[in-house]
């Protein structure tokens, strides 16, 4: 959905843009490797699509295993 508004123009970029993705990863020895955006769900604030449920993410990755992560995010202001 997100290439497809792109390509139509529907979308333009301002340089600086910020995207709020699902995304999966596989985990070996507690590291993160072959990283993979699933959905854009937001661009500049402006919401592009739903994240996947966990039947389309079974789909698409053939099983998966939810993580939470601990890691604050970058622009939030509580992390200081």
């Amino acid at each position: 959905m997100f290439w497809d508004m792109v390509e139509r123009n529907k979308i333009s970029s301002t340089g600086i843009d910020s995207l709020k993705i699902q995304w999966a990863f596989v985990q070996d020895n507690g590291r993160r490797k072959l990283t993979h955006v699933l959905r854009v769900l937001e661009h500049n604030g402006e919401k592009i699509s739903e994240p996947m449920d966990d039947e389309e993410l079974t789909e698409k990755l053939h099983g998966f295993k939810k993580v939470k992560s601990k890691q604050k995010d970058l622009f939030d202001s509580s992390a200081a």
